[in-house]
């Protein structure tokens, strides 16, 4: 069974997540909308590192996490009984095919440079009626969403350098094409109100968090509005295999 929302939310692992680490929150709870209720025995997380969301996504399911950095195996999430470290490739995935009930690609994607690859081995490990659970930037996703924050900010190509992004981001249609499959529920995540505390979050601004915290009760009201289908910059979207 998925864990229940509030649980799975309070286990955010970014540091201070009430004010810096908010936009995970978003993230997480914009992945638990999405994600199956039931029936998920078997996880692989590709690109999986050091965040430990399918295992406390799915608390019952054994757990693979992939990873390119074998320095991830050391995590406190890699090591639980139920949690397999395994270092490997996302675009050659080393697991006979059908293998999984849920693979997860988390802000993967757009790490990669040949992301049609990694689609097909997901889909490939995948077994016939599994899910595949993504989260990408949406093709609009801009930083800093409000220009005015510009001179106080990293550029994009900064961030784009230092989060090893290859490329923007992803429609849902641009999804579509890379998995060849409809897709069964979405819901976006940092909207254009929440986006103030994103920007906040990864500014040069000096004291940030008393900002965010100045700042929480429009992020908040941002988020507690939010729907699943309202505007966002990045998006968690289910894909299920034939």
């Amino acid at each position: 069974m998925k864990a229940p929302r509030r649980a799975f939310l309070a286990q955010n692992p970014f540091p201070n997540p009430y004010t810096l680490g908010f936009f995970y929150r978003e993230k997480m709870r914009a992945i638990h909308r999405v994600a199956p209720e039931a029936g998920v025995r078997t996880v692989l997380e590709v690109g999986g590192g050091r965040s430990g969301l399918a295992a406390m996504l799915y608390p019952d399911a054994q757990v693979t996490t992939l990873d390119l950095d074998p320095s991830h195996a050391d995590a406190p999430c890699n090591r639980s009984d139920r949690v397999t470290f395994v270092e490997g490739d996302a675009t050659a995935l080393p697991f006979g095919d059908d293998a999984f009930d849920v693979v997860t690609m988390f802000d993967l994607l757009e790490h990669v440079p040949d992301d049609a690859a990694a689609a097909r081995e997901g889909l490939r490990v995948l077994r016939p009626g599994g899910t595949l659970l993504i989260s990408t930037p949406h093709a609009r996703w801009r930083y800093p969403y409000y220009r005015p924050l510009a001179p106080l900010a990293p550029t994009e190509a900064e961030l784009f350098e230092e989060w090893g992004h290859v490329r923007r981001g992803y429609t849902l249609d641009d999804l579509a094409a890379l998995t060849g499959l409809t897709v069964r529920a979405w819901s976006s995540f940092i909207n254009p109100v929440t986006a103030l505390g994103h920007d906040v979050a990864f500014s040069n601004l000096p004291r940030r968090r008393a900002i965010l915290t100045a700042l929480a009760p429009v992020v908040w009201a941002g988020y507690l509005l939010h729907r699943p289908h309202g505007t966002g910059t990045e998006t968690a979207s289910a894909w299920v295999a034939p």
